[in-house]
């Protein structure tokens, strides 16, 4: 049967132009006696709006370089984890509210929709809930809940985790990460990526030393974060986006 997606939940077609073609996978966990229903867009978009929120929960459109489209968020919270993912190269890709996952535990049907599913590049789905501030003690049916959830990921094979704002927003790395992150769409050739690894040679260097190669150092800085982003490079932003920070080619293999 097909099944149909609006707001409201998950439904039959009755309103086929009013909703969204939904696809419907089921993972058979073994050992915890359950099945999971996973629920997605046959275009692989949001399960629900997202981006056009109102009120005090800002959301908003992020333009992915990463992913060549439109990447809608509903807090600030979650966009800067979706900068995250855009900026590592460890994530191939990643989607927001990419999901609703059903699965009857203790015979009772639960559904949950995370913020974010990435594809890393060692091949694993990590699912993330995105929080500001979490405390389980605040809402301990929500945390229950999450808990549940990340068991029933986990033994489909995949990664879950809660990545909360207030571990990372205020950090050099994450300041890196905006820098790096707003250079995403800066242009380059073959002829300056060869540039650059003729210059690191399999090693690394430091990020001025390359950025000096080019026409000036702005333009410099500003290509090798958009290789970053292109998944060619890899710049050590632990002490943030510097002049100092190491720079090493990316390879998959190496992640």
């Amino acid at each position: 049967m097909s099944l149909h997606c609006n707001r409201g939940g998950l439904r039959t077609g009755r309103q086929l132009h009013e909703m969204l073609e939904i696809e419907r996978r089921e993972h058979r966990i073994a050992w915890l006696r359950t099945s999971a229903t996973i629920y997605q867009r046959a275009d692989r978009g949001p399960m629900r709006p997202v981006g056009r929120r109102r009120g005090v929960r800002p959301g908003g459109l992020y333009s992915s370089h990463k992913n060549g489209k439109m990447v809608g968020f509903e807090s600030l919270a979650e966009r800067d984890a979706i900068y995250c993912a855009e900026v590592l190269p460890q994530v191939v890709s990643y989607r927001s509210q990419p999901h609703t996952i059903e699965a009857i535990i203790d015979g009772v049907a639960r559904r949950y929709t995370p913020d974010l599913e990435e594809t890393l590049s060692n091949g694993q789905i990590r699912i993330t809930e995105v929080k500001e501030d979490f405390e389980a003690s605040r809402d301990p049916d929500y945390a229950a809940k999450l808990n549940l959830f990340a068991t029933v990921y986990r033994g489909m094979g995949w990664d879950f985790r809660i990545l909360q704002r207030r571990e990372f927003g205020g950090t050099l790395e994450f300041a890196g990460i905006c820098k790096v992150q707003s250079f995403r769409r800066v242009a380059f050739d073959a002829h300056d990526l060869a540039l650059v690894r003729e210059h690191l040679a399999g090693g690394t260097r430091p990020l001025g030393e390359l950025a000096d190669l080019f026409q000036t150092p702005v333009i410099g800085l500003a290509t090798v974060a958009a290789m970053m982003v292109a998944r060619l490079m890899l710049i050590d932003l632990s002490g943030g986006f510097t002049t100092d920070a190491l720079v090493r080619e990316f390879d998959d293999r190496g992640a």
